[in-house]
């Protein structure tokens, strides 16, 4: 009787359609509502888990009564869902994948998608914004119709399994709106090692101070137009560099395995320079006919 409780309380905390459905029927006995049950978890289990389903159709929803419908939505017609550590060159080579894929929209970087001071002191400490949050902004900037209208790289996600399986269920929709016109689907995942990771995180606040002290002291030859940068607390201690390097591989794995399983992904080493990584990431990427 204890089991027998415990699955119907976490029916009922976790999926409402499955208690809905059960209420519907004539449930005789424990051993019925329990076959019900699972049958039920069977047919809706899928790939993800209901946490990930019941946010999705949550989000959905509303973007579906903003839209005024479904078939409303603008859908970009390729998607890249571009992830790596900290200090991988996801920024910098972001010019390179949108070259070897024919893309022309500007990436979506989801760091710059969640810049205000409640999230900005998660990420300053390594930690990631809340899943629901996050999911939202990006499906929101990817449907709008006009930011991905030459395709889409996306900066930065998934990043927690939740939000994978999300992605997941956003593909399958959209397979389903665009029955014949498949939106092509990348994902790429930049590699870099703890060292190196730490190397740059460091090297790019040291930049980033410098340019601003140049702002700021009106040195010859700067740029009159350009604007302060900000200086991330990662990018300057060793200790948080590292620790936002160790977060980041402890929260992305579980989703990159998902990612992993359900599409094909391309794994690209961001080591030595800038160069060397082009030459990898148009050799992959063109090999692959993406």
């Amino acid at each position: 009787m204890l089991v027998d409780a415990l699955v119907a309380f976490l029916l009922y905390c976790y999926d409402d359609t499955i208690c809905t459905f059960i209420n519907e029927k004539v449930i005789c006995n424990i051993e019925t509502m329990k076959t019900e049950i699972y049958n039920r978890l069977d047919a809706n289990r899928g790939n993800v888990s209901l946490q990930a389903r019941s946010l999705f159709d949550k989000i959905w929803s509303s973007f579906i009564a903003i839209a005024d419908g479904e078939n409303n939505l603008k859908i970009p017609p390729h998607i890249v869902w571009l992830n790596g550590a900290p200090g991988s060159g996801k920024g910098t080579n972001g010019r390179s994948i949108m070259k070897a894929m024919d893309i022309f929209s500007k990436p979506v970087v989801v760091s710059d998608l969640l810049n205000s001071d409640e999230n900005r002191g998660l990420m300053d400490s390594g930690s990631l914004v809340d899943d629901e949050k996050v999911i939202k902004i990006v499906f929101e900037k990817l449907l709008d119709g006009n930011t991905c209208r030459g395709g889409a790289i996306i900066d930065g996600f998934p990043r927690t399994l939740v939000q994978a399986e999300c992605v997941y269920l956003l593909m399958e929709k959209i397979k389903t709106l665009h029955a014949g016109k498949d939106t092509k689907v990348s994902v790429i995942t930049l590699l870099v090692d703890e060292k190196t990771s730490i190397e740059r995180q460091l090297h790019r606040g040291r930049m980033t101070i410098l340019h601003n002290e140049s702002i700021i002291n009106n040195d010859s030859g700067v740029d009159r137009s350009a604007e302060l940068q900000e200086v991330r607390k990662t990018d300057t201690d060793t200790h948080l560099a590292r620790e936002r390097y160790q977060i980041f591989l402890d929260q992305t794995k579980s989703a990159i395995g998902f990612m992993k399983d359900m599409f094909s992904v391309y794994e690209i080493s961001t080591a030595g320079s800038f160069d060397e990584t082009k030459d990898r990431i148009y050799k992959t990427l063109r090999q692959e006919k993406l």
